[in-house]
């Protein structure tokens, strides 16, 4: 076996006594760095695979969630069950994506910049600003997860993301933070019943526009799980109304369960009313959250309506000298040392216009 290292920032690879490659993560990332592009190529130092790695984390989150002892047996492995199912099924997805633009797209043609950039990105060690390039670059991805992290039933825990996409974003000329009650979208994505067939909480999934950079559009998504137990304070549970509805939407669909037409049955139910119940709760401060609904993972992705992008406000330009009137934030980010990519002259100056 032979082992690459660095000390620039760029991803360490390992290649295998079959000449295949494998990237290592380095230690110390933060809790919300996004799913590598190519998952099963991907290992901790220790040699555990990226995959396995994973799902550790998740069974240690959900484990100390239990040993607290302040919930059902049954939610924690609900929560436990949807998050090892998320995981998965991102993994794969990253993983088709990869395949799908290796088909479709010569990277021999990239310049190095991208092909840093990709790499980096297959290895899960891009930056935020490096995976909006990669969405909107001609010869891109399109879309990509730019950050993400397991909370189960923890409101508090995306406080550091959510901070540090949202200095991404003010970071570019002309980005937009869109208003939280504008087209939230619902999807069904489980239901958890007793040994009796009684619905006891149903998982579902919320996404929304959170932000417009140019043309590129940042989507937020969050799963959730509502409690239609009685195992709660009164003045925590579901509403009657709610549960009553809910319940029989459920059955409803049991009817067709095994079609296609369960998926969209239940899909339509949600979205119908989520602006009138689920939506006003997730508007309160998180202290003031009944117990009735709970996250469970949260994550946000960039998708490229076309390839255009702007300029990035803290770059350099071509005399140069940095803008001028940047926030607090941008000069914080102006001053920190440069970016250094595998190979290449520092490229801290770049100025992520994001063009070919």
């Amino acid at each position: 076996m032979r082992l690459e290292t660095n000390i620039d920032g760029s991803p360490t690879v390992v290649y295998g006594d079959r000449g295949r490659e494998r990237f290592v993560l380095p230690r110390g990332r933060d809790d919300f760095v996004p799913t590598p592009l190519d998952p099963h190529n991907v290992m901790r130092d220790d040699g555990t695979p990226y995959v396995l790695a994973s799902l550790e984390k998740i069974h240690e989150l959900v484990d100390d969630v239990q040993e607290r002892g302040q919930h059902p047996d049954w939610l924690t492995e609900c929560v436990r069950s949807s998050l090892m199912a998320s995981a998965m099924k991102r993994c794969e997805q990253n993983s088709s994506a990869l395949v799908r633009h290796k088909a479709n797209v010569d990277l021999r043609a990239v310049d190095e910049d991208f092909e840093r950039t990709y790499e980096r990105a297959r290895a899960g060690v891009a930056d935020i600003d490096e995976l909006f390039y990669l969405a909107a670059h001609p010869k891109g991805l399109g879309a990509v997860e730019i950050a993400k992290i397991s909370h189960p039933l923890d409101w508090h825990a995306t406080k550091p993301m959510d901070e540090a996409v949202g200095a991404a974003i003010e970071a570019y000329d002309g980005a937009t933070f869109i208003d939280k009650s504008i087209d939230n979208r619902y999807k069904f994505q489980d239901v958890v019943k007793d040994s009796d067939g009684n619905a006891l909480a149903v998982v579902v999934g919320r996404k929304r526009d959170f932000a417009r950079i140019g043309n590129l559009v940042v989507v937020k998504r969050s799963s959730l799980i509502i409690r239609l137990d009685d195992n709660l304070d009164e003045d925590q549970q579901v509403p009657d109304s709610l549960k009553l509805s809910m319940k029989d939407a459920l059955a409803e669909a049991d009817t067709v369960k095994g079609s296609k037409a369960y998926q969209k049955y239940l899909d339509e139910y949600i979205q119908s009313i989520a602006a009138s119940t689920i939506e006003p709760v997730l508007a309160a401060q998180i202290g003031e959250r009944p117990s009735w609904i709970a996250p469970t993972a949260t994550s946000y992705y960039c998708k490229a309506t076309d390839r255009q992008f702007p300029e990035y406000k803290i770059g350099r330009g071509d005399t140069g000298r940095l803008r001028t009137e940047v926030s607090n934030v941008e000069r914080e980010r102006a001053s920190r040392p440069a970016r250094v990519f595998a190979g290449s002259a520092a490229v801290g100056s770049r100025p992520y216009s994001l063009q070919p």
